[in-house]
């Protein structure tokens, strides 16, 4: 049984088209989506036996920690591909000026944008040597030049790549001065990459903030309201005083609705959640995209819950 058909057919392509991102053509995502979903539905069996073999009350959240383990396992193995994209797509694009450069030598000695192509292959491009030797074999063929050309930006998710090779081509049709647009634009390339350093290291500021907000503050602000609860559940289980005592002890007196275990409970979603929102946020102001800044969620939620501990500890002792 294929068990890739049970994912939505979108989210299939989409993960296919990822992995050609990744460089893993030749990877099988039905393969590679067919096995975590097996092994999702392997965890969701696990979970309800291991309820039933410790003979525990079937309750909603034996459900609901298959489900999240599952689709967690899901998760992982999309952001793995997803993150090795975008490496390969930042390898390419530091590369890229150097490429341009190499290439406008070439034309201007007289080559073909063909022959100044594949003559500019080098193995330190990394990802774009791999494209552009694709290229060139393929360009041996019945097809033209430009559309070869074109295929580079295919196999790497880089829109500054796609807008350059879209010029170039358009350049190379209209007989245009090719040499001189590949100069400038590698001049354009390196100006916005250091524009672009130095509006990361100005926002590094907000997002050292971020980062020590949610490991420091989070975690030391939730121990403290358990703390208070806890104090005040000692406190209404020592006195026997009724709401109506003339010493004002009333408030002590009721049932606490909000226990120590509840709100540990609690906490720990609480950081789990907001480590995600965190990274997503840090993620958005260094590079504009939330997803790029969910590889740092394990560091911060795991720091956040590790502070949560030590604060639970060293709060303990003063009360």
């Amino acid at each position: 049984m294929d068990f890739a058909r049970i994912l939505p057919k979108p989210y299939r392509e989409h993960f296919k088209k990822q992995l050609d991102y990744a460089g893993l053509k030749d990877a099988n995502e039905n393969t590679l989506l067919g096995a975590t979903t097996l092994l999702s539905l392997l965890v969701i069996g696990i979970s309800a036996a291991a309820a039933y073999s410790l003979r525990l009350d079937f309750a909603w959240w034996h459900v609901a920690a298959g489900v999240g383990l599952a689709a967690l396992s899901q998760l992982i193995l999309y952001f793995t591909i997803y993150f090795r994209a975008m490496d390969r797509s930042k390898r390419a694009e530091e590369a890229l000026p150097d490429l341009l450069h190499l290439l406008a030598s070439n034309l201007r000695a007289g080559m073909t944008p063909y022959n100044a192509l594949k003559s500019s292959q080098r193995k330190e491009f990394g990802p774009l040597a791999e494209e552009l030797a694709h290229a060139t074999q393929m360009a041996m063929g019945n097809e033209g030049f430009n559309v070869i050309l074109l295929r580079i930006g295919q196999h790497i998710n880089s829109t500054l790549l796609d807008r350059t090779l879209r010029l170039f081509s358009t350049s190379v049709r209209s007989g245009g001065n090719s040499a001189t647009l590949l100069e400038d634009l590698a001049q354009d390339i390196v100006e916005t990459r250091q524009l672009k350093k130095e509006f990361i290291s100005s926002t590094k500021t907000y997002s050292m903030f971020i980062f020590f907000t949610v490991v420091l503050g989070a975690p030391f602000l939730l121990t403290v309201a358990m703390q208070f609860v806890k104090m005040i559940t000692d406190i209404a289980g020592k006195t026997n005083l009724s709401a109506g005592s003339s010493m004002g002890m009333g408030f002590f007196s009721g049932k606490m609705v909000v226990t120590t275990d509840f709100l540990f409970t609690l906490s720990i979603c609480m950081l789990v959640v907001t480590g995600l929102l965190a990274s997503a946020l840090m993620g958005t102001i260094r590079e504009g995209k939330p997803k790029d800044g969910l590889r740092m969620a394990p560091v911060i939620i795991g720091a956040s819950i590790i502070m949560f501990f030590i604060s639970q500890m060293m709060i303990g002792k003063f009360f």
